[in-house]
């Protein structure tokens, strides 16, 4: 067992870079293929059939999630009738039902979003509230330890919806994605952030690959993105970026099968 000065931890949780030391994992909502709001958990650690955490307060899917050492937090999508700005949260330490957290800045679904300890940042949506494509630019953020409505954060430097989401304690990152409800356009794009500040979103670089409605994770240094779907047909390409330069991405690998809308996850 670590044994830490109480110092040291306590200089690591003011920076932002103490670990999670991940256990939990959470799979929240989705389509089966009517809207569903149960909460699966499974511990990280072991293996073996996931188990019921709780209920979100509104079945939906097509949102995204994220969380801190101590929350849970979903943005809502959307629920198959309408697009939704409902966002719901969790304390890990009282497993049950989430709770109302406040609104996003806007309704929609297809977001990409990330957190370090602190912030949590949402980016694009699909939505019918704006001018057909329907497709926004917007980038919003909310503080995980308090509760209210998110606040907007600066602009993508174009609509996308469908890119996800990735990036380090400092950076977040929106990854691919598509500019228009056709769904015709799969952007090789990735934009960033500087998550402790507000402003328009920068370019970093092109995905090796575009894609629209893939998955997403990363660790502090590196970003994975996998499948998604590509001019009509699905895609099983792993491609990674480095998250403290910019540049172009590359290949990485490739999944078992090609598939979008992969399951997203939040793992604390």
């Amino acid at each position: 067992m670590a044994i830490w000065d109480i110092k040291e931890r306590n200089d690591l949780v003011r920076k932002n870079t103490a670990s999670r030391g991940a256990q939990l994992g959470l799979f929240a909502g989705g389509a089966t293929p009517s809207n569903v709001g149960v909460v699966d958990r499974i511990n990280v650690n072991n293996r073996g059939d996931a188990t019921d955490f709780g209920d979100l307060v509104r079945g939906n899917q097509c949102g995204c999630g994220f969380g801190s050492s101590t929350r849970g937090i979903q943005y809502a999508g959307e629920d198959q009738t309408n697009y939704l700005n409902n966002i719901d949260y969790v304390n890990w330490a009282s497993q049950g039902n989430f709770s109302d957290f406040g609104d996003s800045t806007q309704p929609g679904g297809f977001r990409a979003g990330h957190s370090n300890n602190i912030r949590g940042v949402s980016f694009g949506t699909y939505t019918p509230v704006i001018a057909n494509p329907y497709v926004s630019n917007t980038i919003d953020f909310i503080t995980i330890g308090s509760l209210g409505n998110a606040t907007d954060f600066g602009d993508l430097t174009a609509v996308r919806m469908g890119s996800k989401g990735a990036g380090s304690t400092t950076r977040a990152y929106a990854m691919a994605g598509s500019s228009n409800n056709g769904l015709t356009d799969y952007g090789t794009h990735c934009d960033t952030v500087l998550i402790a500040t507000t402003g328009n979103a920068t370019d970093y670089g092109d995905m090796a690959t575009g894609a629209n409605e893939g998955a997403a994770f990363s660790s502090n240094v590196r970003g994975i993105h996998a499948g998604g779907k590509i001019d009509g047909a699905f895609t099983n390409v792993i491609q990674l970026i480095a998250l403290a330069t910019t540049g172009t991405g590359s290949d990485f690998g490739d999944l078992s099968a090609a598939k979008r809308r992969t399951m997203e996850s939040i793992i604390v």
